[in-house]
Protein backbone atom coordinates (compact mmCIF):
# COMPACT_ATOMS: atom_id res chain seq x y z
CA UNK A 1 0.00 0.00 0.00
CA UNK A 2 1.08 3.55 -0.69
CA UNK A 3 0.71 6.54 1.59
CA UNK A 4 0.52 10.24 0.79
CA UNK A 5 1.71 13.20 2.81
CA UNK A 6 2.04 16.94 2.38
CA UNK A 7 5.37 18.74 2.27
CA UNK A 8 5.65 22.48 1.55
CA UNK A 9 2.00 22.55 0.40
CA UNK A 10 2.71 19.84 -2.24
CA UNK A 11 1.47 16.27 -1.86
CA UNK A 12 3.99 13.42 -2.02
CA UNK A 13 3.59 9.66 -2.20
CA UNK A 14 5.59 6.93 -0.49
CA UNK A 15 5.57 3.26 -1.50
CA UNK A 16 7.81 0.18 -1.61
CA UNK A 17 8.83 -1.63 -4.78
CA UNK A 18 11.58 -4.19 -5.23
CA UNK A 19 12.32 -4.00 -1.51
CA UNK A 20 13.11 -0.30 -1.78
CA UNK A 21 11.19 2.72 -0.51
CA UNK A 22 10.37 5.29 -3.18
CA UNK A 23 9.21 8.85 -2.44
CA UNK A 24 7.88 10.97 -5.28
CA UNK A 25 6.29 14.38 -5.56
CA UNK A 26 2.74 14.31 -6.94
CA UNK A 27 3.16 17.95 -7.96
CA UNK A 28 -0.25 19.03 -6.75
CA UNK A 29 -1.55 20.92 -3.68
CA UNK A 30 -5.02 19.38 -4.19
CA UNK A 31 -5.75 16.52 -1.78
CA UNK A 32 -8.50 15.06 -3.98
CA UNK A 33 -6.12 14.84 -6.93
CA UNK A 34 -3.41 13.39 -4.67
CA UNK A 35 -5.73 10.57 -3.55
CA UNK A 36 -6.63 9.83 -7.17
CA UNK A 37 -2.94 9.64 -8.12
CA UNK A 38 -2.28 7.41 -5.09
CA UNK A 39 -4.70 4.81 -6.49
CA UNK A 40 -2.98 4.99 -9.88
CA UNK A 41 0.42 4.37 -8.30
CA UNK A 42 -0.92 1.43 -6.28
CA UNK A 43 -2.18 -0.22 -9.48
CA UNK A 44 1.16 0.39 -11.26
CA UNK A 45 3.14 -1.03 -8.33
CA UNK A 46 0.94 -4.12 -8.30
CA UNK A 47 1.50 -4.61 -12.04
CA UNK A 48 5.24 -4.06 -11.69
CA UNK A 49 5.17 -0.99 -13.94
CA UNK A 50 7.12 1.22 -11.55
CA UNK A 51 10.86 1.03 -12.17
CA UNK A 52 13.50 1.97 -9.64
CA UNK A 53 17.09 2.95 -10.20
CA UNK A 54 19.99 0.64 -9.37
CA UNK A 55 22.86 2.58 -7.87
CA UNK A 56 26.20 1.95 -9.56
CA UNK A 57 29.62 3.53 -9.24
CA UNK A 58 30.88 5.57 -12.21
CA UNK A 59 34.01 3.40 -12.56
CA UNK A 60 31.97 0.18 -12.59
CA UNK A 61 29.56 1.57 -15.16
CA UNK A 62 32.39 2.77 -17.40
CA UNK A 63 33.76 -0.77 -17.57
CA UNK A 64 30.35 -2.06 -18.66
CA UNK A 65 30.04 0.74 -21.23
CA UNK A 66 33.42 -0.02 -22.82
CA UNK A 67 32.60 -3.74 -23.04
CA UNK A 68 29.14 -3.25 -24.57
CA UNK A 69 29.38 -4.02 -28.29
CA UNK A 70 25.93 -5.44 -29.08
CA UNK A 71 24.99 -2.43 -31.18
CA UNK A 72 28.20 -0.38 -31.36
CA UNK A 73 31.82 -1.13 -32.14
CA UNK A 74 34.21 -1.30 -29.21
CA UNK A 75 36.53 1.08 -31.08
CA UNK A 76 33.69 3.65 -31.17
CA UNK A 77 33.18 3.30 -27.42
CA UNK A 78 36.89 3.83 -26.82
CA UNK A 79 36.95 6.87 -29.12
CA UNK A 80 33.94 8.39 -27.32
CA UNK A 81 35.37 7.61 -23.91
CA UNK A 82 38.08 10.28 -24.11
CA UNK A 83 35.31 12.89 -24.28
CA UNK A 84 33.29 11.10 -21.61
CA UNK A 85 36.29 10.94 -19.27
CA UNK A 86 36.74 14.69 -19.63
CA UNK A 87 33.07 15.21 -18.72
CA UNK A 88 33.29 12.92 -15.70
CA UNK A 89 36.23 14.92 -14.34
CA UNK A 90 34.21 18.15 -14.33
CA UNK A 91 31.78 17.17 -11.56
CA UNK A 92 33.47 14.43 -9.54
CA UNK A 93 30.25 12.47 -8.90
CA UNK A 94 30.86 8.92 -7.72
CA UNK A 95 27.67 7.26 -8.97
CA UNK A 96 25.96 7.42 -12.34
CA UNK A 97 22.63 8.03 -10.59
CA UNK A 98 23.83 11.31 -9.11
CA UNK A 99 24.70 12.91 -12.48
CA UNK A 100 21.92 15.28 -13.48
CA UNK A 101 20.76 17.87 -16.01
CA UNK A 102 22.77 20.65 -14.35
CA UNK A 103 26.02 18.68 -14.70
CA UNK A 104 25.41 18.26 -18.43
CA UNK A 105 24.49 21.93 -18.85
CA UNK A 106 27.61 23.15 -17.05
CA UNK A 107 29.83 20.96 -19.23
CA UNK A 108 28.14 22.04 -22.47
CA UNK A 109 28.84 25.70 -21.63
CA UNK A 110 32.46 24.98 -22.57
CA UNK A 111 31.37 24.40 -26.16
CA UNK A 112 29.02 27.36 -26.60
CA UNK A 113 31.66 29.25 -28.57
CA UNK A 114 32.67 26.21 -30.61
CA UNK A 115 31.14 25.29 -33.96
CA UNK A 116 27.55 23.95 -33.92
CA UNK A 117 28.84 20.64 -35.29
CA UNK A 118 31.25 20.22 -32.35
CA UNK A 119 28.50 21.13 -29.86
CA UNK A 120 26.15 18.55 -31.39
CA UNK A 121 28.83 15.86 -31.39
CA UNK A 122 29.34 16.37 -27.64
CA UNK A 123 25.60 15.95 -27.04
CA UNK A 124 25.50 12.75 -29.11
CA UNK A 125 28.55 11.33 -27.34
CA UNK A 126 27.09 11.92 -23.88
CA UNK A 127 23.68 10.62 -24.93
CA UNK A 128 25.26 7.38 -26.15
CA UNK A 129 27.17 7.09 -22.88
CA UNK A 130 24.01 7.24 -20.74
CA UNK A 131 21.85 5.14 -23.07
CA UNK A 132 23.16 1.87 -21.67
CA UNK A 133 22.53 3.11 -18.11
CA UNK A 134 18.84 3.59 -18.98
CA UNK A 135 18.61 0.16 -20.62
CA UNK A 136 20.02 -1.51 -17.50
CA UNK A 137 17.86 0.53 -15.12
CA UNK A 138 20.80 2.29 -13.47
CA UNK A 139 18.94 5.53 -14.24
CA UNK A 140 15.33 6.06 -15.28
CA UNK A 141 15.92 8.86 -17.77
CA UNK A 142 18.82 9.93 -19.95
CA UNK A 143 20.00 13.28 -18.49
CA UNK A 144 21.02 14.49 -21.96
CA UNK A 145 17.51 14.15 -23.47
CA UNK A 146 16.55 17.72 -22.62
CA UNK A 147 19.29 19.35 -24.71
CA UNK A 148 18.61 20.45 -28.28
CA UNK A 149 21.07 20.34 -31.13
CA UNK A 150 22.22 23.57 -32.72
CA UNK A 151 21.42 24.17 -36.36
CA UNK A 152 24.41 23.46 -38.58
CA UNK A 153 24.75 25.51 -41.80
CA UNK A 154 24.64 23.00 -44.62
CA UNK A 155 27.63 22.93 -46.95
CA UNK A 156 28.04 20.98 -50.15
CA UNK A 157 30.42 18.01 -49.98
CA UNK A 158 33.72 18.48 -51.81
CA UNK A 159 34.20 16.26 -54.84
CA UNK A 160 36.79 15.85 -57.55
CA UNK A 161 36.22 16.98 -61.11
CA UNK A 162 37.10 14.49 -63.85
CA UNK A 163 40.31 16.40 -64.57
CA UNK A 164 41.38 16.42 -60.91
CA UNK A 165 40.59 12.76 -60.46
CA UNK A 166 42.54 11.68 -63.56
CA UNK A 167 45.60 13.57 -62.32
CA UNK A 168 45.45 11.75 -58.97
CA UNK A 169 44.78 8.42 -60.65
CA UNK A 170 47.92 8.82 -62.77
CA UNK A 171 50.04 9.78 -59.74
CA UNK A 172 48.67 6.84 -57.74
CA UNK A 173 50.62 4.43 -59.95
CA UNK A 174 53.94 5.72 -58.58
CA UNK A 175 52.64 5.50 -54.99
CA UNK A 176 51.45 1.91 -55.41
CA UNK A 177 47.82 2.66 -54.57
CA UNK A 178 46.32 2.73 -58.06
CA UNK A 179 43.88 -0.18 -57.55
CA UNK A 180 42.77 1.28 -54.22
CA UNK A 181 42.17 4.72 -55.75
CA UNK A 182 40.09 3.45 -58.68
CA UNK A 183 38.06 1.17 -56.38
CA UNK A 184 37.36 4.10 -54.05
CA UNK A 185 36.31 6.31 -56.97
CA UNK A 186 34.00 3.76 -58.64
CA UNK A 187 32.43 2.10 -55.56
CA UNK A 188 32.32 4.82 -52.89
CA UNK A 189 33.75 2.47 -50.24
CA UNK A 190 35.09 3.98 -47.02
CA UNK A 191 38.80 3.70 -46.38
CA UNK A 192 38.37 1.05 -43.65
CA UNK A 193 36.19 -0.98 -46.05
CA UNK A 194 38.84 -0.75 -48.77
CA UNK A 195 41.57 -1.93 -46.41
CA UNK A 196 39.61 -5.10 -45.58
CA UNK A 197 38.25 -5.79 -49.07
CA UNK A 198 39.06 -9.26 -50.47
CA UNK A 199 39.04 -10.47 -54.05
CA UNK A 200 36.43 -13.08 -53.22
CA UNK A 201 34.06 -10.22 -52.32
CA UNK A 202 33.84 -9.42 -56.05
CA UNK A 203 31.38 -11.29 -58.26
CA UNK A 204 32.64 -10.51 -61.75
CA UNK A 205 29.88 -12.43 -63.52
CA UNK A 206 27.11 -10.56 -61.73
CA UNK A 207 29.19 -7.33 -61.78
CA UNK A 208 29.00 -6.50 -58.08
CA UNK A 209 31.10 -6.27 -54.95
CA UNK A 210 29.90 -7.19 -51.46
CA UNK A 211 30.88 -4.98 -48.53
CA UNK A 212 30.98 -7.34 -45.57
CA UNK A 213 31.99 -7.55 -41.92
CA UNK A 214 35.35 -9.30 -41.52
CA UNK A 215 35.50 -10.90 -38.04
CA UNK A 216 38.89 -12.51 -38.78
CA UNK A 217 40.39 -9.02 -39.10
CA UNK A 218 38.26 -7.52 -36.32
CA UNK A 219 36.57 -5.27 -38.89
CA UNK A 220 32.87 -4.38 -38.95
CA UNK A 221 31.16 -2.16 -41.49
CA UNK A 222 29.93 1.16 -40.12
CA UNK A 223 26.49 0.76 -38.50
CA UNK A 224 26.87 -2.95 -39.32
CA UNK A 225 25.26 -2.11 -42.72
CA UNK A 226 26.62 -4.77 -45.07
CA UNK A 227 25.69 -4.01 -48.68
CA UNK A 228 26.19 -4.74 -52.38
CA UNK A 229 27.61 -2.19 -54.85
CA UNK A 230 27.48 -2.60 -58.65
CA UNK A 231 30.82 -2.81 -60.47
CA UNK A 232 31.07 -0.65 -63.58
CA UNK A 233 32.85 -1.70 -66.77
CA UNK A 234 35.43 1.06 -66.21
CA UNK A 235 36.37 -0.37 -62.82
CA UNK A 236 36.58 -3.92 -64.18
CA UNK A 237 38.95 -2.78 -66.93
CA UNK A 238 41.19 -0.79 -64.57
CA UNK A 239 41.46 -3.69 -62.09
CA UNK A 240 41.92 -6.42 -64.72
CA UNK A 241 45.70 -6.81 -64.28
CA UNK A 242 45.45 -6.84 -60.47
CA UNK A 243 42.66 -9.39 -59.96
CA UNK A 244 43.40 -12.54 -57.93
CA UNK A 245 41.19 -15.42 -56.88
CA UNK A 246 41.33 -14.68 -53.15
CA UNK A 247 43.07 -12.73 -50.42
CA UNK A 248 43.17 -9.05 -49.49
CA UNK A 249 42.89 -6.69 -52.45
CA UNK A 250 45.35 -4.17 -50.99
CA UNK A 251 47.60 -5.96 -48.46
CA UNK A 252 50.84 -4.80 -46.86
CA UNK A 253 54.09 -6.58 -47.72
CA UNK A 254 53.40 -8.92 -44.80
CA UNK A 255 49.99 -9.81 -46.27
CA UNK A 256 48.06 -8.04 -43.51
CA UNK A 257 45.65 -5.09 -43.88
CA UNK A 258 47.19 -1.61 -43.99
CA UNK A 259 46.51 0.72 -41.12
CA UNK A 260 44.83 3.96 -42.19
CA UNK A 261 47.99 6.04 -42.10
CA UNK A 262 49.67 4.26 -45.04
CA UNK A 263 47.07 5.21 -47.69
CA UNK A 264 46.65 8.66 -46.13
CA UNK A 265 50.37 9.29 -46.45
CA UNK A 266 50.28 8.15 -50.08
CA UNK A 267 47.40 10.54 -50.82
CA UNK A 268 49.25 13.45 -49.22
CA UNK A 269 52.23 12.77 -51.49
CA UNK A 270 49.98 12.63 -54.55
CA UNK A 271 48.35 15.93 -53.62
CA UNK A 272 51.74 17.57 -53.04
CA UNK A 273 52.92 16.50 -56.51
CA UNK A 274 49.70 17.52 -58.21
CA UNK A 275 49.34 20.95 -56.62
CA UNK A 276 45.58 20.34 -56.34
CA UNK A 277 43.39 21.67 -53.57
CA UNK A 278 45.97 23.98 -52.01
CA UNK A 279 44.61 25.30 -48.72
CA UNK A 280 41.94 22.59 -48.66
CA UNK A 281 42.45 19.46 -46.62
CA UNK A 282 41.54 16.35 -48.62
CA UNK A 283 41.18 12.77 -47.47
CA UNK A 284 40.11 9.43 -48.91
CA UNK A 285 36.50 10.26 -48.12
CA UNK A 286 36.59 12.72 -51.01
CA UNK A 287 36.61 9.79 -53.44
CA UNK A 288 33.39 8.65 -51.75
CA UNK A 289 31.90 12.13 -52.16
CA UNK A 290 32.95 12.09 -55.82
CA UNK A 291 31.24 8.73 -56.36
CA UNK A 292 27.96 9.97 -54.88
CA UNK A 293 28.05 13.49 -56.36
CA UNK A 294 28.65 12.28 -59.91
CA UNK A 295 25.80 9.76 -59.63
CA UNK A 296 23.46 12.50 -58.41
CA UNK A 297 24.57 14.76 -61.28
CA UNK A 298 23.59 12.00 -63.72
CA UNK A 299 20.09 11.85 -62.24
CA UNK A 300 20.48 8.52 -60.40
CA UNK A 301 17.87 8.22 -57.64
CA UNK A 302 19.04 9.16 -54.16
CA UNK A 303 17.50 5.93 -52.89
CA UNK A 304 19.96 3.90 -54.98
CA UNK A 305 22.86 6.11 -53.91
CA UNK A 306 21.84 5.66 -50.27
CA UNK A 307 21.92 1.86 -50.63
CA UNK A 308 25.24 1.84 -52.47
CA UNK A 309 26.86 4.13 -49.89
CA UNK A 310 25.48 2.09 -46.98
CA UNK A 311 23.86 5.04 -45.20
CA UNK A 312 21.58 3.96 -42.36
CA UNK A 313 19.64 7.22 -42.61
CA UNK A 314 18.34 8.58 -45.92
CA UNK A 315 18.78 12.13 -44.59
CA UNK A 316 22.53 11.66 -44.81
CA UNK A 317 22.28 10.96 -48.53
CA UNK A 318 20.12 14.03 -49.16
CA UNK A 319 23.16 16.32 -49.03
CA UNK A 320 23.81 15.11 -52.60
CA UNK A 321 20.35 16.24 -53.76
CA UNK A 322 21.87 19.62 -54.68
CA UNK A 323 23.80 17.94 -57.48
CA UNK A 324 20.73 16.34 -59.07
CA UNK A 325 19.39 17.86 -62.31
CA UNK A 326 16.94 20.66 -61.51
CA UNK A 327 14.46 19.90 -64.28
CA UNK A 328 12.10 16.97 -63.69
CA UNK A 329 9.62 15.74 -66.33
CA UNK A 330 7.06 15.13 -63.58
CA UNK A 331 6.46 18.89 -63.41
CA UNK A 332 4.72 18.60 -66.79
CA UNK A 333 1.96 16.55 -65.16
CA UNK A 334 0.79 19.74 -63.50
CA UNK A 335 0.21 21.43 -66.87
CA UNK A 336 -1.69 18.47 -68.33
CA UNK A 337 -3.95 18.27 -65.29
CA UNK A 338 -4.80 21.95 -65.64
CA UNK A 339 -5.60 21.53 -69.34
CA UNK A 340 -7.78 18.47 -68.75
CA UNK A 341 -9.74 20.01 -65.89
Amino acid sequence: MASIFKRSRIWHISFFTGGKQVIKSLRTPDEKMARFLKKEYEVKVKRGEIRTEKRILVDDYCKQYLDEISYRKKSTNVADYSRVREFLRTHGKKTINSINYDDIRDYLKRFETKSPKTYNEVILTLKRFFRLAVERSFILKNPVDGFRHKKVPQTLPHFLTDEEYLILEKLSVDEGVFPMVVTARYTGLRLSELLHLEWQDFDWERKLVRVLNKPKYGHTVKNYQTRVVPVSADLSDKLLSFIKTEGLCFPTLEGTPYNHEGPRRALRKMLAKSGLREGHRMGWHEFRHTFASRLAQEGISLYKICKWLGHSDFKTTQIYAHFAPVYDHDIEKLSSEIINS
